[in-house]
């Protein structure tokens, strides 16, 4: 059984007691998911282990199999467990940590606590340590209080906790969207509900070149030295007025739960109260061929136009593909903010999105 040194760079002791025995995947040398509790717990526990494309589906449903009957375990050393016994205690003291999921290493890694409460309700704890991280949950904090409980999780609390920040709020309980186009109905009802319950709640209709997205687009540089490509885009918006809207910036399948027939989205980190209208839309199209599918930029970008004008969104051709242009620029500007290289896949694959298509 390996003992907590080789991961010191996550406080993940102060969620378990010493008593825990914690199942690890892929493995106790490189955790991503800790799990505690017997072999059926464990199974469910595994299914928050992120997997997408059909390969890691499969791996994920091996290592799933291998956490349940072999698992791979830790021994938390359990010294600073009081620290979450105290930022429960005026909420559910009740709750019992059951899988930690460790996120990506960098500025915004997050670490995301699963609890289980006596009656078998699932919450969740999302804690984060550095300054961009603490900022993205801020902001989180900040949407979930605004948005109507119909479309996102309940929020119990927010605060400081261990040397970062801490937001507990009860799961989502539905199952995940598949990963798939064309879009699903359900997912499009959300869209739907989300603009309307934008419009009834502040509704602003202003000229594309005033829109706080579009200002901050139009600063934007991909790369030193390269303006931004947003103005031909711009000329083909600007025959009329478009509203601000809610958004939530990271708008794909695994960010969406399906609970009785409703679709809720969870992860708001990325979302704001002035959004540019459909830019969620064209997101979760780019990111599906993107990071799903691997097809290439072009074909993504002629899907996401045909998908646009056939689900209505707009009814001009070149609407479509200006809004599917800004749509890349958009997930490259708020990637880049986080730190994301230009010469990463990612950003290269927006790049030549926009610089191929428009």
């Amino acid at each position: 059984m390996s003992k907590a040194s080789g991961i010191e760079d996550h406080p993940w002791s102060m969620f378990f007691d010493e008593y825990s025995v914690l199942a690890c995947l892929p493995s106790s040398r490189n955790p991503k998911l800790l799990m505690n509790g017997s072999i059926s717990q464990r199974w469910r526990s595994s299914i928050l282990f992120p997997a997408f494309r059909r390969r890691a589906r499969l791996r994920k449903w091996t290592l799933r199999v291998q956490a349940a009957l072999f698992p791979s375990l830790l021994h938390p050393d359990g010294h600073e467990r009081l620290v979450l016994a105290d930022f429960l205690c005026d909420v559910s003291p009740s709750l019992k940590p059951k899988a930690l999921l460790i996120g990506t290493t960098g500025p915004t890694q997050k670490l995301t606590l699963q609890l289980e409460a006596v009656d078998g309700g699932m919450y969740f704890l999302k804690y984060a340590h550095q300054v961009l991280a603490r900022m993205r949950l801020e902001n989180e904090h900040r949407m979930l209080k605004s948005l109507p409980p119909s479309v996102t999780y309940d929020v119990l609390k927010y605060d400081s906790f261990s040397s970062g920040v801490a937001l507990l709020a009860r799961s989502v309980q539905g199952r995940p969207i598949h990963a798939s186009l064309p879009i699903a109905q359900e997912v499009l009802d959300f869209i739907s509900r989300l603009n309307i319950l934008s419009a009834k709640n502040h509704y602003v209709d202003i000229s594309v070149h005033k829109h706080p997205v579009v200002q901050e687009l139009c600063g934007y540089t991909p790369e030193e030295g390269i303006e931004s490509p947003i103005a031909p885009w711009l000329a083909v918006l600007d025959n009329r007025n478009w509203p601000l809207v809610w958004s939530h910036g990271d708008f794909a399948p695994w960010n969406l739960l399906l609970e009785s027939g409703i679709i809720k989205a969870i992860d708001w980190e990325y979302g704001r109260e002035d959004g540019f209208p459909n830019l969620d839309f064209v997101h979760y199209v780019l990111q599906i061929r993107a990071l799903v599918s691997k097809t290439s930029p072009i074909s993504a970008a002629h899907e996401c136009v045909n998908l646009l004008l056939t689900n209505g969104v707009t009814n001009e051709r070149a609407e479509a593909v200006a809004l599917t242009c800004i749509g890349a620029l958009y997930g490259h500007y708020l990637s880049a903010n986080d730190g994301t290289l230009p010469n990463a896949e990612l950003q290269r694959w927006r790049r030549t999105l926009w610089e191929t298509f428009s």
